[in-house]
Formats: structure tokens, C-alpha cells, sequence
């Protein structure tokens, strides 16, 4: 049997090359061509410089604390420290990891941003929240007068 080991009869002979990422054979080559990367993002405009990672990074957080200052959610008033950092547009539909496209809300109201499809849009530099037509028909945006 061509590429049978010589000691192993019955066991093939596969080579594997090693990489700075580890060891890669054929099946690691072919499972790269059927399922690649996927492409980075490209900049939105110059000096925008995205994170390719979901995680907020403590610099970004910062930026958003000095801007949010706790929950942007309209009425909410609890503070920054208590706050979990949310993408605007979804990092898994490509929604960058940065100060344009998150905001702070605390866990009640990130959970119901999610469950009950509210909108949020930035607007010179400060969140607004649209809610869903069964909460107001006219969907009249809405703001954290308290924080901004």
C-alpha cells in the first residue's frame, strides 16, 4: 500500500508541517479551504480604527464611561461600574468594537434592548433609543436626559 509505514503494516505515513500556530496536516489544509477566515473588516472612514474583538477593550469602556456615565438607557440611573458594554450593530452581523457603535446599559435593560427589539442610534455622539411599535406605535426616540 503506497504511503503505508514500513514498522505499521495497515497505518499510513502522513506529513505534517509545523507552523507558528502549531502542527497542520492535509485535513488542516482542506478544512482551511472549505472554511476560511472570515475577511476583516475595512474602515469606515480615516482614523476609524475597529476592533476585530467583541470584547470592549478598557481604553474604549473609558471613552464610553466619560460619555454615558452609567445606563443610556432613558431613565435609568445606574452607574458606569454596574454597566455592561453593548454593540449598537451587532459585532456578529459586523458591527465594529468601538466608541461609535457601543454604549453602557445596565443588565436589565441590555437583556430587554435584546428581547423586546428596541433600536438605538448615535446621534452627535449621544444614544437615542427607539423602541418597538407594540411599546409606541409613533416610535419617538428616546434619551437618558439624566446622563447627557
Amino acid at each position: 500500500m503506497p504511503g503505508e509505514h514500513p514498522r505499521h503494516p495497515g497505518h499510513r505515513v502522513v506529513h505534517v508541517h509545523r507552523t507558528h500556530s502549531g502542527l497542520h496536516g492535509p485535513e488542516d489544509r482542506l478544512r482551511r479551504r472549505h472554511h476560511p477566515r472570515p475577511a476583516r473588516q475595512r474602515r469606515p472612514h480615516p482614523g476609524h480604527r475597529p476592533h476585530f474583538t467583541r470584547i470592549f477593550p478598557p481604553h474604549i469602556r473609558k471613552a464610553i464611561t466619560a460619555r454615558d456615565q452609567g445606563c443610556a438607557f432613558p431613565a435609568c440611573t445606574i452607574p458606569a461600574t454596574w454597566c455592561e458594554a453593548h454593540h449598537i450593530t451587532y459585532w456578529s452581523h459586523g458591527g465594529p468594537t468601538g466608541t461609535d457603535n457601543g454604549t453602557f446599559l445596565c443588565s436589565h435593560h441590555h437583556h430587554l434592548i435584546h428581547k423586546e427589539n428596541w433600536t438605538i442610534q448615535v446621534k452627535t455622539g449621544i444614544p437615542w433609543f427607539i423602541p418597538p411599535p407594540h411599546i409606541d406605535p409613533h416610535q419617538k426616540p428616546r434619551r437618558n436626559h439624566d446622563r447627557t
